[in-house]
């Protein structure tokens, strides 16, 4: 019995050992934060230190300061003419062509393809889909030796050959630009009209025949006329 008293005790007594220095680490952390607090208490300024203080500080008095007309906030106008992209703007910057109708904007465009003997296509409508809309669409029409697709992938077999007929597309910076409005019928264009090659007969060979010559061609050979007529007839 006391051998099992004595082995109790003496594993015990680390314990006992860990848990009073604990209970006086506490202790003493305890007695540090009375002695904080105490200190902050005694360091505190008095209301009548405080008052005394910012007596002796020495105040500016700002006047009243009237800014004016000049700085009061308010909501300015921009006359429509200075709107970018309406049709008071655009009149004024650039797009000199107007019709009162999209027809009468395409009766120019072919009496400029039969005048020069060019061809005009369309490349690119753009359509605005802004919920506040100052136009409605933009058409770009470019020369048809410019092209309306991209680059050609077309890989030359015999690079160093000639051709004996000339190319059709020549990058010509003829282009002509139509915009619509909403809310009108009214056309506006902006056309740069210079070709970078022959325009009249020499070019004739790189358009394509309209609607109603073709119509008239096919009528003439149905009704017997010899090709060769034909040709000398529209040439």
């Amino acid at each position: 019995m006391s051998v099992f008293m004595f082995k109790f005790t003496s594993s015990a007594s680390p314990l006992l050992e860990r848990a009073n220095s604990e209970a006086s680490d506490a202790s003493s952390l305890t007695r540090r934060a009375d002695s904080d607090a105490s200190d902050a208490l005694n360091s505190t300024i008095s209301p009548e230190r405080a008052i005394s203080d910012a007596a002796e500080v020495t105040t500016f008095h700002i006047p009243h300061y009237d800014p004016g007309p000049a700085f009061i906030e308010e909501q300015h106008f921009m006359p429509v003419n200075q709107l970018i992209g309406t049709i008071e703007y655009d009149r004024e910057n650039g797009y000199g062509l107007k019709w009162d109708s999209w027809a009468e904007m395409e009766v120019f465009v072919r009496a400029e393809e039969e005048r020069k003997n060019i061809e005009l296509i369309r490349k690119e409508i753009r359509r605005n889909k802004r919920p506040t809309k100052r136009w409605a669409e933009t058409h770009y029409f470019v020369c048809a030796r410019q092209g309306a697709g991209g680059a050609s992938k077309y890989m030359k077999k015999k690079p160093g050959w000639t051709r004996s007929v000339p190319l059709k597309r020549t990058r010509c910076d003829c282009r002509l630009t139509v915009k619509t409005y909403p809310g009108t019928d009214v056309v506006l264009g902006a056309y740069q009209s210079e070709h970078m090659h022959a325009i009249g007969q020499e070019n004739a060979c790189f358009t394509r025949l309209p609607e109603l010559a073709r119509a008239e061609i096919e009528r003439l050979l149905r009704s017997g006329m010899e090709a060769k007529e034909v040709v000398r007839k529209y040439t």
